[in-house]
């Protein structure tokens, strides 16, 4: 066949499907202001969820947890990507399959500090009110009576009896004054780490069961703290 009668078949075949090709190339162009317009596929965090649906009071184990990629904007305040900082733990309400495992849900985290597992939480009052002042949620502190349990009694120069050793300050509260009356509520110096009102502020700790009640049965007011580990 001569090149011309080639050339001029070509240029027929396009001729006729010049219609499709025009709607072809609208689509193309459609998808590529599509693909340019769509936001950018959001980033995704590792969050630890649920394995399977979880009953209020039961401990952690790890095949109970399994770690899922949620968009950043979905991850809640509490969550955590490490499972195991969550094995042993026990949640306080039902958690169904799928959901994230958050602070909130945990047992030993009323007071916003998580609770070492195995500890109880202790309110004490110190001796000298300033040296609460002075604390801070998860400073370590060792607990000490001059003379055992029984309080300040004896001479200055007897030796002091350590009740509770790392004890853990989750929080360190105080009452709530104004215009010098006590309004009977409790404040919180863990945002600022100093306390307000009153001048006897009120000191929680975590420390082992058998330490715990050594400071229960301690005097009230009569304990003294030294700073082993600040926060």
């Amino acid at each position: 066949m001569p090149r011309a009668s080639v050339l001029l078949s070509v240029r027929l075949l396009f001729w006729r499907m010049r219609a499709l090709l025009v709607v072809a190339g609208l689509l193309l162009a459609a998808g590529a202001v599509a693909r340019q317009a769509a936001p950018p596929t959001p980033p995704a965090e590792p969050v630890v969820v649920a394995a399977h649906d979880l009953t209020a009071g039961q401990p952690l184990a790890a095949g109970d947890l399994r770690v899922v990629r949620m968009p950043a904007g979905l991850v809640p305040e509490g969550a955590t990507s490490d499972p195991s900082v969550l094995v042993d733990r026990a949640v306080t309400a039902g958690v169904p399959s799928g959901l994230p495992v958050v602070a909130a849900q945990l047992d030993g985290d009323r007071f916003g500090l998580a609770m070492p597992a195995g500890t109880v939480a202790v309110p004490i009052r110190l001796a000298d009110p300033a040296v609460a002042g002075l604390l801070r949620p998860g400073d370590r502190v060792d607990l000490v009576a001059p003379t055992g349990v029984d309080g300040w009694a004896g001479t200055e120069a007897a030796p002091a009896t350590v009740l509770a050793r790392g004890a853990l300050v989750l929080e360190v509260l105080d009452r709530v004054a104004e215009d010098g009356n006590l309004l009977g509520g409790w404040a919180s110096g863990s945002a600022s780490g100093s306390t307000v009102g009153s001048a006897e502020p009120l000191v929680v700790v975590a420390v082992a069961p058998q330490e715990g009640h050594l400071l229960a049965a301690s005097g009230w007011g009569s304990l003294g703290a030294v700073l082993v580990e600040g926060s």
